[in-house]
C-alpha cells in the first residue's frame, strides 16, 4: 500500500471514529435528559445502545449507572459505578454516586473510602467534603467529623445539610452552645427541613 494510500485511509478511519464520538455524545445528552424528565427506561436503553458500540466508553457507563441507580437497581449501580472507576480519566462523579449508594446500604467504611479517593480528585468540593464528614459523624469520628465540616462549611457557608451534620457532631462532642449555633443557622436556611436526620448524606441528581 502506497503512503498516500495509508494517509487517506488513516484520515477516513479517523473521520468515522469522531463521527462514532459524535452520535455516542448525542444519545448520551438524550439519556441524561430522559433521566432527569423520569424516563428511565428510556434512557437505560439509549446508554446500552452505546455500551453495545464501545463498550469500553466510561460516560455511557457512568449514564447507566445513573439510571440504574434512580430505578433502586443498587448492585447493578454499583457495578456500573465500579466499571467507570476502572474506565474514566477523572472517575470522580463515579466515586461519589457509589461511596453513596454503599453508605445507603450500610456498608461505611466502604462509603468513606470512595469519599477519599473523590476528595483525592477534588479536595474543596464542598458536597463531598459534607458527605465525608457526616459519614465520619456516623462512624464515630466526631473530632475528624467537625475538621472536615469546618472546612466545608468555609466552602458553602449557607449550606444546611453541613450545618445540620456540624452541630450534631459538635453536640456529640458535649460542645452544646456550638451545636445550638449551627442548627439554629440550618433551620433559618431550610425552615421545613428536620434536624433529627441521623446523617445528612443527600445523593447528586444529575
Amino acid at each position: 500500500m502506497s503512503r498516500l494510500a495509508q494517509r487517506v485511509r488513516k484520515k477516513a478511519k479517523g473521520a468515522a471514529v469522531q463521527a462514532t464520538d459524535h452520535r455516542s455524545d448525542q444519545r448520551l445528552m438524550r439519556a441524561k435528559a430522559l433521566r432527569i424528565s423520569g424516563n428511565l427506561s428510556d434512557s437505560e436503553k439509549l446508554a446500552r445502545e452505546v455500551l453495545r458500540d464501545e463498550p469500553k466508553n466510561a460516560s455511557a457507563w457512568l449514564s447507566l449507572a445513573k439510571t440504574l441507580a434512580a430505578r433502586k437497581e443498587v448492585g447493578a449501580a454499583e457495578k456500573a459505578f465500579e466499571k467507570v472507576v476502572a474506565l474514566a480519566d477523572d472517575p470522580f462523579d463515579a466515586h461519589i454516586h457509589l461511596s453513596l449508594l454503599l453508605f445507603q446500604r450500610g456498608a461505611l467504611n466502604e462509603a468513606i473510602e470512595h469519599t477519599r479517593r473523590a476528595l483525592a480528585l477534588k479536595p474543596n468540593d464542598a458536597l463531598s467534603l459534607s458527605n465525608y464528614g457526616g459519614m465520619l459523624r456516623k462512624n464515630g469520628a466526631l473530632t475528624e467529623a467537625v475538621q472536615v465540616l469546618s472546612r466545608a462549611l468555609a466552602i458553602a457557608p449557607d449550606d444546611a445539610n453541613i450545618h445540620t451534620n456540624l452541630g450534631h457532631a459538635l453536640s456529640a462532642l458535649g460542645r452544646h452552645e456550638e451545636s445550638v449555633v449551627h442548627l439554629a443557622r440550618a433551620v433559618e436556611i431550610a425552615p421545613t427541613k428536620p434536624l433529627a436526620t441521623p446523617c445528612e448524606v443527600p445523593l447528586p441528581t444529575t
